[in-house]
């Protein structure tokens, strides 16, 4: 893994356009695929911070889930909105991963008549 160097900000927090990132993430994080990750979704897309945060801490083993619960404070652009968007984008590659590993698998087991 090759690191970047630490960039200064080149913009304050307040003039960082949000909406146009949480639109990037969501087509990232793509359908849910449980229940849980459904209620998370629509809890977010209605705005009920709470019950974001809710899914996110009754599901720690879900990406999808933690994805949403990081991402449900960004609009609101609190000092830490680099830290909440790294770990939103963190966490979607996270749900891309198992998404694609768990796809992989099925395939295998297909080819091997299982």
């Amino acid at each position: 893994m090759v690191a970047t160097p630490i960039k200064p900000a080149l913009k304050p927090v307040a003039e960082v356009d949000t909406d146009t990132l949480v639109a990037q993430f969501l087509k990232q994080l793509g359908e849910p695929q449980t229940e849980a990750q459904r209620a998370a979704l629509d809890a977010f897309n209605a705005g009920s911070t709470d019950a974001v945060r809710v899914a996110a801490a009754t599901n720690l083993d879900d990406p999808f889930c933690k994805a949403l619960g990081y991402m449900v404070s960004i609009p609101k652009k609190p000092p830490t909105l680099a830290v909440l968007l790294a770990e939103s984008a963190r966490a979607i590659a996270d749900w891309q991963r198992a998404r694609a590993i768990a796809e992989l698998e099925e395939a295998i087991a297909v080819a091997f008549g299982s």
